[in-house]
């Protein structure tokens, strides 16, 4: 079964929104914004930094892992009606394994959701 596509962030004005977005919450090495976008579906966007992460292999390792997480809980992000939602990259993770990356990202994504 192939998987859905997520609706992504698109635009100056969204990111800039999201960037100053007040209810921002931060785990270990991320933080995940999220702002109201007036739209009947969630969105997602990652931004991970290159000068925190310098390879571009573990740079798309960690957004990969990010964009798994989220569409893990996408129908719960949807039924919280339209959101948008930045998480960022705030530190190197210690653990590269993938486990604890999904982990990681779980955990935060799963208390964002649920707590909207």
């Amino acid at each position: 079964m192939p998987t859905r596509r997520l609706g992504s962030v698109r635009g100056y004005s969204a990111f800039k929104a999201l960037k100053s977005a007040k209810s921002a919450v931060r785990a270990s090495n991320w933080q995940l914004a999220c702002v109201a976008n007036g739209l009947p579906e969630a969105r997602f966007a990652v931004n991970v930094a290159k000068r925190l992460v310098a390879l571009a292999v573990k740079r798309n390792l960690l957004k990969r892992l990010a964009r798994e997480s989220f569409r893990t809980f996408y129908r719960q992000a949807n039924s919280a009606g339209g959101t948008d939602y930045l998480l960022t990259l705030i530190a190197m993770p210690r653990d590269w394994s993938r486990a604890a990356l999904r982990r990681d990202l779980d955990n935060l994504v799963s208390k964002v959701i649920s707590s909207r």
